[in-house]
């Protein structure tokens, strides 16, 4: 049997390896709500703060684009650190671009490699599915540790997950269709359940199809300060919620997406102690990042959890649930994510239960 020591490290090498296609940082750069947000964010120059004579670390940088912009909004230095085959193909973008002396690209993992100073700003597009899939902020939480002056910025600086309930009873019905339609005039019916537990076992990466098939409004149910959180506080995530579906229909999961603000520390000082008259925290000017579904697409899309039996609710029935998040035990890119939910309807202040639900979810390559 294959030691968790080998297992984690073929799965580390898969993941960097992967990282080396060109497919996939097209797919990336192509994602304009992904890259031009990144853009903007670097680009910006606030009334407190901008990236013109900082250093800069770009964590994970591929093709060096991310680095790019910091060198043109007027770097003084960006560290571009990658440890993939790209980083060979990002020295010679970066010196295409007539960068070479602002941009120094470093191959290696960060947590690894070593620089001459300490720096000023942290980039990095370390968001996986669901946010926290791949664990690349790990790596990034290292970087910051060791390389980030004090007081210095992170990019993005605040990520929340966000979920809703999920109406898709389709899913279920084409899961099964093929083996119900008698290819051949054979009848293969009964592999139809073995087809539906199969397309249920793990968490599914789509788009939530339409509008009307979500039950409720989003609702946050983790926030981390990228500046501030722990590996320790990412190991375990344990959260419960509550959703009141806005309209009839078929509860069949949740549907899951996230969101990233940019600002920079100073910034985020300034608007922590900038109050209204009433007290209340002023409206944010924060460059934001969103998946959720009623936005652009992006490369992300959903992250849907469906599970075995849906349940018709009315409008106004409620999800209360628990969430637990922790890595996968085979590998630590890998998530384990458990749900605990119970369906009630309220009906002239009397509670009635309509169903329960406890699943684990796994996210794996």
């Amino acid at each position: 049997m294959e030691s968790s020591v080998g297992y984690s490290d073929r799965a580390d090498a898969y993941y960097f390896e992967g990282y080396g296609d060109l497919g996939i940082h097209q797919d990336m750069i192509s994602d304009t709500a992904r890259t031009e947000t990144y853009r903007k964010a670097i680009m910006q120059e606030t009334t407190t703060y901008s990236l013109k004579d900082k250093v800069v670390l770009d964590v994970g940088c591929g093709t060096g684009i991310l680095s790019i912009f910091a060198a043109r909004a007027g770097a003084r230095k960006v560290y571009a650190v990658e440890a993939s085959n790209m980083a060979e193909i990002a020295t010679q973008i970066v010196a295409r671009n007539g960068l070479s002396n602002v941009i120094q690209v470093i191959k290696g993992e960060a947590e690894k490699i070593e620089l001459p100073e300490k720096v000023d700003v942290i980039v990095s597009e370390w968001m996986g599915y669901f946010l926290l899939f791949e664990s690349m902020f790990n790596s990034v939480l290292v970087a910051r540790d060791k390389w980030l002056k004090p007081g210095g910025s992170m990019l993005p600086s605040k990520a929340t997950i966000f979920i809703a309930a999920l109406d898709w009873s389709d899913f279920y019905t084409d899961a099964v269709k093929f083996w119900h339609s008698k290819p051949y005039d054979i009848d293969f019916s009964l592999l139809s359940y073995t087809s539906l537990k199969n397309a249920l076992k793990g968490a599914q990466v789509d788009y939530v199809p339409a509008p009307e098939n979500q039950l409720s409004f989003g609702t946050p149910i983790f926030t981390m300060n990228c500046n501030t959180i722990t590996q320790a506080e990412l190991n375990q995530i344990d959260v419960t919620f509550q959703l009141s579906c806005i309209m009839s229909g078929k509860f069949c999961g949740l549907a899951g997406w996230f969101d990233c603000w940019f600002d920079f520390a100073s910034d985020m000082e300034v608007a922590a102690n900038a109050m209204t008259d009433a007290g209340q925290e002023k409206a944010s000017n924060s460059i934001k990042l969103t998946t959720n579904p009623d936005a652009i697409d992006t490369h992300w899309k959903q992250t849907l959890f469906l599970f075995d039996e849906p349940t018709d609710v009315l409008q106004d029935d409620q999800v209360r649930g628990r969430m637990l998040m922790t890595p996968h035990s085979e590998h630590k890119r890998f998530l384990d994510i458990e749900f605990q939910l119970k369906l009630v309807r309220v009906t002239d202040g009397h509670e009635s239960i309509l169903n329960t639900y406890s699943k684990r979810f796994e996210m794996k390559c």
